[in-house]
């Protein structure tokens, strides 16, 4: 959180109650006192979520991104939520280097989660990263906590000791500085934030990771840089201390019940995929409820209970992550993939290459990992001129699509709209996440980017 005049102002009051000082502290204090009773009184408002998104964008200099902030806003409250699967709360943030994927991720986190609750890290190394958590205190636990990794390699995600954080904590076993085996235990689980080009996840820890895009189109580019042109021209301005982003802070700790969970079963689709897929958007739907709680009723053993709203905004987390069809795919992949299917035959590496984005030597690295995770498939064709069988690839891979409908399915089952939650005054036409969705595009198009769907 960054120092404010506003912040510290309790600080600076001066104990002769008649100076000037005093005075002007007075009025700050006033103010500041002012605007955290506005930002609390935001948490009750049905549309909280585009003041938070408008707040992340003006405090912390972020251009677009609607799409993302919201889907990484879910993901960071996860820690928050008690009962949440572990699994759930792992996100690769993809994209190309120059994209900004860093800035965005970045200012939802320090927008969100307390300092102390936030361990970023530009680099770390694998030997750092298995006595992390034996250097805190005895007591410590990464619960409510966000760990927040910029470009990590592979070798970081594929160690034992990453894939123990991820998957919930346990114990992973490790050689000591002395050559012996050693046990190092890892209590709790963060959620967990990678930003990354090169990386990718491997088979084992597919279904542990949902992937998102950053926006690469030409229209954001045009403001990101218009943006940056008009700091240069005032580069003393400061941003605005965020009172939102301290109430927000301040948000509790709960186990969420979901009262229409079972009303589900009849129109979530019974794929394998879903097996494990289902979790998340049940996940989802509870970190709704955690970012609205003011909003929300807390049953008499002290759950806090989502409401249809929540799973609108659940789904549409679920959705934009590409969750339906089972686990993290990262650009690269993907373009691969592209490559192969409009060849619609057989390439080699060095065919794959030609059109391929990145290095040759890439492609050989990964091959493996996508063998493993099903995108590609390979058969020996005899060369002429080499005189010898070559390997080339195909791929049969077909990301599946999997119908979630929209909460109308649960007001049919005669479940309470929104319970009380939207009977605020000039709420009256308000229409839940679908309305989020609607202002949102209505700022988009204006500035000429794609709408977000889902």
């Amino acid at each position: 959180m960054e120092n404010s005049e506003d912040s510290n102002v309790l600080e600076d009051l001066d104990e002769d109650s008649g100076s000037p000082k005093s005075n002007v502290c007075k009025d700050i204090l006033l103010k500041a006192q002012e605007e955290e009773l506005k930002a609390n009184l935001l948490l009750k408002q049905p549309d909280l979520l585009l003041h938070i998104i408008e707040d992340i964008q003006k405090t912390k200099n972020v251009e677009g991104e609607e799409d993302t902030i919201l889907a990484i806003m879910n993901k960071v409250s996860l820690r928050l939520v008690k009962n949440h699967s572990p699994t759930s709360s792992n996100m690769v943030i993809d994209g190309r280097t120059g994209i900004g994927k860093d800035w965005g991720a970045k200012a939802v986190c320090y927008y969100l989660v307390p300092e102390e609750k936030l361990f970023h890290r530009i680099h770390i190394s694998e030997k750092a990263l298995i006595y992390w958590s034996t250097n805190k205190d005895k007591d410590f636990t990464w619960d409510g906590c966000v760990v927040y990794l910029e470009d990590p390699t592979d070798d970081i995600l594929k160690s034992d000791t990453f894939r123990t954080m991820a998957s919930g904590g346990g114990k992973a076993t490790t050689v000591s500085d002395k050559r012996k085996a050693m046990d190092i235990g890892v209590e709790g689980k963060p959620v967990i934030m990678v930003t990354s080009y090169n990386a990718t996840i491997d088979e084992e820890g597919m279904r542990r990771w949902d992937s998102i895009r950053m926006d690469s189109s030409e229209e954001l580019t045009k403001r990101v840089i218009n943006s940056k042109l008009k700091k240069a021209e005032n580069p003393d301005q400061k941003p605005k201390f965020s009172y939102l982003s301290k109430v927000l802070q301040d948000l509790k700790a709960y186990n969420v019940v979901i009262p229409y969970a079972t009303v589900l079963e009849k129109h979530l689709p019974k794929t394998l995929i879903m097996r494990t897929q289902v979790d998340k958007i049940l996940d989802y739907i509870k970190a709704s409820a955690i970012i609205h709680q003011k909003q929300r009723d807390v049953d008499e053993k002290g759950n806090l209970i989502a409401n249809d709203f929540d799973y609108d905004y659940g789904r549409y987390v679920f959705l934009k992550l590409n969750d339906a069809r089972g686990g993290a795919i990262s650009k690269k992949e993907e373009e691969i993939i592209n490559i192969l299917l409009k060849a619609k035959t057989p390439l080699s590496v060095s065919e794959i290459s030609e059109d391929f984005s990145h290095s040759k030597q890439w492609i050989y690295n990964h091959q493996g990992d996508m063998k493993a995770k099903g995108l590609i498939e390979e058969i020996l064709e005899w060369n002429e001129m080499a005189n010898k069988p070559v390997t080339k690839f195909y791929t049969k891979y077909k990301p599946q699509t999997i119908d979630i409908p929209t909460s109308n399915v649960l007001v049919l089952t005669g479940f309470n709209r929104f319970s009380n939650s939207a009977q605020r005054e000039g709420f009256n036409g308000f229409n839940g996440f679908p309305e989020i969705k609607k202002r949102i595009n209505e700022k988009r198009e204006k500035n000429g980017f794609y709408l977000i769907s889902c």
